[in-house]
């Protein structure tokens, strides 16, 4: 199986891969095999970032745009009518907004099996500070946590910087917090290695009693 990235000119391969094809049409609730042998980066497929956000995230994404405009709306009118109980209401809807913003957040829904699979491909690739290889273990994440994880579909990391990013602010923060590590006097890229193996072994563990349970 080869899966090419277009945009990089980059060919990556993974073993036992299976043919796949995915365009954005197919970005839907259903999990759907592929059957071509391209696998395009959504980067490729969307034309930016906003767009593979809807794309994908429709449902959620449609709750809080209605969710925030509902807000606004009561705080217009309770500023226009001077009703501090509308005002107080469209505050408590604002606040309510940001809570569900952190609750919805996409990166919240991986599963216990996509994160051990995003370990592999980290550990497998030792991207470290490289962009180029954060784009080869995003597009190869994507596929993974489809095929063999919960994602409905190979898009979830838009692109390589954005797979870095998670990793840095959530998996490397994580680690360092709980090995009380500070990560301004250690190499940042010795540190995503020791994270991705850490977090690996804990969710590997984790797994197996989910499984015996």
């Amino acid at each position: 199986m080869t899966i090419l990235v277009p945009w990089q000119k980059h060919i990556y391969t993974r073993e036992a891969a299976h043919n796949m094809s995915w365009s954005k049409d197919a970005v839907n609730e259903e999990k759907v095999p592929l059957s071509e042998e391209r696998l395009e980066h959504p980067r490729q497929i969307f034309r930016n970032h906003v767009h593979h956000l809807w794309a994908s995230r429709k449902l959620p994404v449609t709750f809080l745009l209605l969710h925030y405009l509902g807000s606004c709306s009561l705080l217009s009118f309770g500023f226009a009518t001077n009703s501090c109980t509308f005002v107080l209401l469209a505050c408590v809807g604002l606040v309510t907004f940001v809570g569900a913003s952190f609750l919805l957040n996409p990166f919240r829904s991986l599963s216990v099996r996509d994160k051990m699979l995003l370990m592999e491909e980290v550990l497998k690739e030792n991207p470290r500070l490289d962009r180029e290889k954060w784009e080869k273990v995003a597009v190869q994440s994507n596929y993974a946590m489809h095929e063999e994880g919960s994602r409905k579909n190979p898009y979830f990391f838009y692109d390589g910087d954005e797979c870095m990013t998670f990793f840095q602010h959530t998996l490397l923060t994580s680690f360092t917090k709980e090995m009380k590590i500070d990560k301004n006097y250690e190499p940042r890229g010795d540190l995503i290695e020791q994270a991705a193996r850490h977090h690996l072994e804990k969710l590997a563990s984790k797994y197996t009693n989910m499984d015996q349970a």
